[in-house]
């Protein structure tokens, strides 16, 4: 019998935000992070951080939500301040962060189709995921879906 989630609590969102983190895995892989320091919003279960963690960056793991991820600090992204070399944020808007975070480098991801409306430039596409950032885009991100 197939499990159905309903379409509220923790569980469903992390599916439907799941799916948004491969091209920041992608990335991720093909990055040093000896001595970088990296943000993760919205971090879930800690997928990503811990990706990072593996690859050398000291990660801060952000997630207002009841995550199980045990490095997690629950807190608000409003609040936030400081400066961070990377910020990653699969499914969250980027319209959300506060004014005090000082970010060199983001990438933030989501399947949602009115990404491209909402945020236009340094858009990219891969596997059905949007892709904004201002790094350099990985060989196989598109510029725009293949239809």
């Amino acid at each position: 019998m197939k499990k159905i989630l309903k379409k509220e609590g923790w569980k469903y969102h992390w599916k439907t935000i799941s799916i948004s983190n491969k091209p920041i895995e992608d990335w991720l892989y093909t990055t040093d992070g000896k001595g970088k320091t990296l943000i993760d919003i919205g971090c879930g279960a800690g997928y990503l951080s811990e990706i990072a963690i593996e690859r050398g960056f000291t990660v801060t793991s952000i997630d207002l939500g009841n995550t199980p991820y045990i490095h997690n600090i629950k807190k608000d992204v409003k609040t936030l301040e400081g400066s961070y070399d990377y910020l990653i944020a699969a499914g969250f808007p980027p319209f959300h962060l506060p004014q005090k975070l000082e970010i060199k480098n983001f990438l933030y991801t989501t399947s949602r189709n009115d990404f491209k409306t909402k945020y236009p430039g340094n858009l990219y596409f891969s596997r059905g995921i949007w892709i904004k950032t201002n790094l350099t885009p990985l060989e196989f991100w598109e510029d725009e879906p293949k239809t």
